[in-house]
């Protein structure tokens, strides 16, 4: 039989990712405006709709387009709420991908956040006090019992240079990690369900 010569290949589909485009399914042909890329074991590229998708996939990765799935309509949410704000001139297609990107990069992030710990916000605000002393002795030396408008003032102006020095940590992590505070400071419960 010609079938015997040729033994049956098991096709097994990996899912690299989505994109927002108007197109038809190369499966079923029905129209999409999602879609959703799969590469075979045998190096084939296919792009389908989000039913073809699971019906190519294994159970494990189905999982991954869900996730991918709920991040891409995540952001597209924020996108419409501006929150957190999108880069100057930064179009829609362009947030969702970065917003996706930060959300996959959210848990690393929370958990280098997280390592930082209580010492290491208070070796930062130490650090801040060093730095801005002369200024720091000066605005608390005006400082009045009374709570005037003029003192809520200056430790108004205090807590600006703490707080500057904690934004440096969240700008040091949001760097190495490629992730948004937006996404990271949180509970870390509230990170894992992103």
């Amino acid at each position: 039989m010609l079938y015997d010569a040729f033994p049956a290949i098991e096709v097994k589909w990996r899912f690299t990712g989505v994109e927002q485009r108007r197109t038809s399914c190369e499966l079923c042909g029905h129209d999409i405006a999602h879609v959703y890329y799969a590469r075979s074991n045998t190096g084939a590229v296919i792009g389908v709709g989000c039913d073809c998708i699971n019906t190519l996939l294994d159970p494990d990765e189905r999982g991954k387009v869900e996730l991918f799935t709920r991040r891409m309509n995540r952001a597209a949410a924020q996108w419409s709420k501006k929150l957190p704000a999108p880069k100057d001139g930064e179009t829609r297609d362009q947030y969702i991908v970065r917003r996706v990107t930060e959300m996959g990069n959210a848990r690393a992030a929370s958990n280098a956040y997280a390592a930082i710990g209580h010492q290491g916000f208070t070796d930062a605000r130490l650090t801040a006090r060093n730095e801005h002393k002369a200024e720091l002795d000066d605005l608390r030396s005006k400082i009045t019992s009374n709570y005037s408008a003029e003192s809520n003032a200056y430790m108004q102006r205090i807590s600006e240079i703490e707080n500057a020095a904690i934004d440096k940590l969240h700008a040091q992590v949001e760097a190495k990690y490629k992730a948004n505070r937006f996404d990271f400071n949180r509970q870390a419960w509230e990170v894992r369900k992103i």
